[in-house]
């Protein structure tokens, strides 16, 4: 637990010392040094007394006493650079530079004073190491094998273990009881429920058996209202109407009336509250034809009889056989045959008793063993180091063994998940900022290698981990949305919270705050205002709150690095924050209206400005003053201001979505580095405006224009050298006529393209699909025409398309050898198309996803029956949301 903090800390100073720009004086040096030095001798101690913190409570204590001191040490050294930075500001007078010069020396006697504090603190800490007996452990080097062609173990491994329960209760569920009953999946956290549930609800038998089928996730519902409209949606197989919903009464009378005319299956997955349970059957009709409610919970006292329940069923823990065949599976990935040495047969028994038949541990501790060499040596070390891998009794014990087997920093990253809402699919972009905000992310050993580009990797490793479930990349490959499983979010939250590291306040569970916690996140379902609240805003780090609005009077965090504010009152939240000199990221999302003050200028290590879907009548041109600036976006109503002409932005990399004005052209050189360019409302004046800035920005490589009215082809104007740059392109407006569409000049080396409100009259794959590059194609709302032909061999590498909002397209055709590397199909709103292309001619489309489609096109798709789903029947990840 503290070698998280030990090792982040040692990355910290070591970046003080080697920064030149820092100016430390010798003294301040030798104390930083001398620091580091005591810290590097205790850090070789630490992985031997984290592995006995479960077992021993005095090293226990003193790995939490070791940790509060690395967070000493951490506020120590942060404020000094503070301290250091505003003397670092050129002083336009004597008596401005003599004040400077009086708080630095004030600022290196109290770094003095306070590391004579921490040596003592360290020394007695030293001594205490020896008498809890806690050994430096000399860590063997773990080589990891070269990757090769994995053969991936998913839940379909999971799911043929459960072959004998899925017939026991297919069996009860077609037994045709006199009323609605209902069946309760109950076990621990990490058993497969809702994978056994799932592949129960998709059922053959259970399908025929059942003609309306509903599923449920609770962990996404939002309320009593959400859960019957999900079910409405289901039954009624659509969306429900402004006016079904204002009439919620005959919706209930409807929804009754047509599951008392045939037997139905509702699927509640993820119950943790009686109430939800309480107010479905409430809604459901008394009937005698032989419907089941399935239930899935991990809470065993969560049902009682006033739930309705008459069968429970406890699912077992996986049995020794099994278990040992999902272990090895696992374990030997790598090994067509899945053979087992004999020399480790032996461990792979004990890691099986272990795990205790739960599968999550058992795939989790599978992909660890995959990581190793397969030896005796390697085997055993993990097997001997890990005395916490016992059953627990939340059942979250059993998988702490891949947070042990991270490194530091990825630990970090990894706890940070704590900030993500539960369910859903979560944007990897936001929280890779937030990482490299908080300082979790370095640059590698190649210095070429941007801190953006370490924290995509590590990513990447969390989800070859299994940690996260990648579900959609970019069309550079890089993860692009991803789903974190509730088991591990549960053990960042724990973890963070044993180690001050992030508590997470929800308002639903009436959770309590920490006045310890580094890190804050406030989470509600619903806007809940907070009066009053306990934290400590001298030691923040980061701040996130979901709609859960506190008091304007607490924003005064010192050495705060990250304010997220989501869905709540932000119009006073900002006043104070000029006072946050330390904060590198500020985040604000569906917060109504934000003022932004002028003292935002003084925030000179602010590295990201990002502001969505709220209202900011003006932000100030001080903002340019901020040369750390990074990536800037705000909504496009916002008033931007063009840099001064003095202004040198020279980090800054994203811009987006600033309304293009005469000024920009002539004040644009200061910011030269930008990659990422969005201008919204560009008229006939400023087109020529756009030209200019486009032909100064030499590394830009993504640009959306967002126009109200016509789109003009400004990139035929501009030079060689950056339309071969440019690698991303969103266009929003309209083209006059579509001569101007088929005329225009795409980038040669163009990988994405979004078109959208285009209203193009003319097919416009014709043109698309000669783009010999393009990897991801976006049309929504672009194209008014009745039939789209995909040409032969057009779209040559083209991966993932998306068509939304093509409400007159009826026909879609694809002729021989095109799309022959399409990998993702997204069909959306497209309400008149009547048939699907041959879609089984294309070999590599392995995810098709439908949703808000007329019923006649669900029909034609039906599994089994419909006479389209030959052509996707073959598709291994078919998602069909109706």
């Amino acid at each position: 637990m503290a070698e998280i903090v030990v090792s982040s800390l040692l990355n910290k100073i070591s970046g003080m010392l080697l920064n030149e720009t820092l100016k430390l004086c010798k003294g301040s040096k030798e104390s930083i040094s001398k620091l580091e030095l005591e810290l590097t001798q205790l850090n070789a101690f630490v992985k031997d007394a984290d592995s006995k913190v479960w077992v021993d409570e005095k090293v226990k204590s003193w790995v939490r006493d070791l940790r509060e001191i690395g967070y000493e040490i951490e506020d120590v050294l942060e404020k000094y650079s503070l301290s250091l930075a505003k003397t670092k500001i050129e002083s336009k007078n004597f008596v401005s530079w003599g004040f400077r010069k009086s708080a630095l020396l004030l600022a290196e006697r109290e770094l003095g004073e306070s590391t004579k504090r921490i040596e003592e603190k360290i020394r007695i800490i030293g001594e205490r190491r020896i008498m809890y007996g806690i050994r430096c452990v000399n860590e063997l080097e773990v080589e990891k094998i070269e990757f090769k062609s994995v053969r991936s173990v998913t839940d379909i491994e999971v799911k043929n273990l459960r072959e004998k329960e899925g017939k026991e209760i297919t069996q009860t569920l077609v037994e045709n009881p006199n009323k609605v009953r209902s069946l309760v999946i109950v076990g621990q956290a990490g058993l497969g429920k809702s994978t056994f549930a799932k592949e129960l609800f998709n059922n053959t038998e259970i399908i025929k058996h059942f003609p309306y089928r509903m599923w449920l996730d609770f962990s996404q519902v939002k309320g009593k209202s959400d859960i019957f409209e999900q079910m409405f949606k289901q039954v009624v197989k659509g969306d429900i109407s402004q006016n079904m919903r204002d009439q919620p009464e005959n919706n209930v009378k409807l929804f009754q009336k047509l599951l008392s005319l045939k037997r139905f299956l509702i699927v509640l997955d993820n119950v943790s509250c009686k109430d939800g349970i309480e107010y479905i059957n409430e809604k459901l009709p008394e009937t005698k034809n032989g419907s089941w409610v399935l239930i899935t919970t991990r809470y065993h006292n969560l049902i009682n009889k006033k739930t309705n329940y008459s069968v429970k069923y406890e699912l077992p823990l996986l049995t020794e056989e099994d278990s040992h065949k999902l272990l090895i599976g696992n374990a030997f990935r790598y090994n067509p045959v899945f053979n087992c040495p004999e020399e480790l047969a032996d461990l792979a028994k004990l890691f099986v008793k272990r795990c205790d038949g739960l599968p999550s541990a058992l795939l989790m501790l599978g992909r660890i063993l995959s990581e190793r060499n397969s030896t005796y040596n390697s085997w055993i070390e993990l097997l001997e180091n890990h005395e916490w891998f016992g059953k627990g009794k939340d059942g979250l014990n059993p998988i702490v063994s891949m947070y042990y087997e991270l490194t530091f920093d990825l630990k970090l990253c990894f706890l940070y998940l704590a900030t993500v809402v539960e369910g859903g699919e979560i944007n990897s972009k936001e929280l890779l900022r937030m990482w490299v905000a908080e300082g979790f992310v370095h640059k590698g050993k190649d210095e070429t290698e941007s801190v953006e580009f370490v924290a995509k990797n590590m990513l990447e490793e969390l989800g070859d981990r299994s940690v996260i479930s990648v579900t959609e990349r970019s069309s550079s490959g890089a993860i692009k949305t991803f789903r974190l499983h509730r088991l591990f979010r549960e053990l960042a939250i724990r973890l963070g919270k044993e180690t001050n590291f992030m508590h997470v306040y929800s308002s639903d569970r009436r959770s309590s705050f920490s006045r310890e916690a580094r890190r804050q996140t406030l989470l509600s379902e619903n806007p809940h205002p907070i009066q009053e609240i306990s934290i400590n805003p001298n030691i923040l780090r980061s701040f996130i709150t979901r709609k859960v609005t506190v008091p304007s009077t607490i924003m005064n965090f010192k050495l705060l690095r990250v304010l997220a504010l989501y869905g709540i009152d932000g119009v006073t939240l900002l006043t104070k924050i000029g006072s946050m000199k330390n904060i590198r990221l500020i985040t604000i999302d569906k917060c109504g209206t934000v003022h932004v003050p002028k003292s935002i200028s003084k925030l000179h290590q602010l590295e990201v400005f990002t502001v969505r879907r709220t209202i900011i009548n003006e932000l100030p041109e001080s903002i340019w003053k901020i040369k750390s600036l990074i990536h800037f976006h705000v909504p496009r109503s916002a008033k931007v201001k063009g840099p001064p002409s003095w202004s040198e932005n020279v980090n800054l990399q994203g811009l987006e979505m600033v309304e293009l004005r005469g000024d920009w052209s002539v004040r644009l050189p200061g910011i030269a580095a930008v990659r990422k360019l969005g201008v919204c409302n560009p008229g006939v004046v400023s087109w020529d405006v756009l030209v200019n800035v486009v032909n100064k920005l030499e590394k830009l490589d993504s640009l959306k224009i967002a126009s109200n009215g016509s789109i003009y082809d400004m990139l035929n104007c501009a030079n060689d050298a950056i339309r071969r740059r440019i690698k991303s392109l969103c266009l929003c407006g309209k083209w006059e006529v579509s001569k101007q569409f088929l005329d225009f000049k795409y980038p040669p080396n163009i990988t994405k393209i979004e078109l959208k409100s285009l209203e193009l009259v003319g097919d416009p794959m014709g043109v698309l699909g000669k783009l010999e590059t393009l990897k991801v194609l976006v049309l929504s709302d672009a194209y008014v025409g009745r039939d789209m032909t995909c040409l032969e061999n057009a779209f040559p590498k083209l991966q993932r398309l998306t068509l939304d909002s093509l409400k007159n397209l009826h026909k879609w055709n694809i002729q021989k050898d095109a799309m022959q590397c399409l990998e993702s199909l997204s069909l959306r709103d497209c309400g008149s198309l009547d048939s699907l292309p041959d879609l089984h001619k294309i070999k590599t489309l392995r995810c098709l996803k439908v949703e808000r489609m007329a019923q006649g096109f669900y029909d034609i798709i039906e599994k089994d029956k419909g006479p389209d789903w030959e052509k996707i029947k073959r598709i291994p990840v078919k998602k069909i949301l109706q």
